[in-house]
């Protein structure tokens, strides 16, 4: 891992979440590490909400898991 890297990981307190609804992920102290940002490809499905939000769900699953194997 490069050292970018471990400094930019350095500031987040893992494990993260994505919070339901609003669009973000947030680390263990509430402190925002990303935005879901998809509504405009995803609004003309038939149920927008929900996918948006399943792609929340899946990003914060898939930077817990790198965070988990880098440890």
């Amino acid at each position: 891992m490069d050292e970018i890297t471990k400094e930019m990981l350095s500031k987040f307190t893992f494990p993260v979440r994505f919070h339901e609804g609003s669009g973000y992920i947030l680390d263990a102290t509430d402190q925002m590490v990303g935005e879901v940002r998809a509504w405009g490809m995803l609004q003309y499905h038939k149920n927008p909400e929900e996918l948006q939000d399943a792609l929340g769900r899946f990003m914060a699953d898939a930077i817990n898991e790198k965070w988990e194997k880098m440890k």
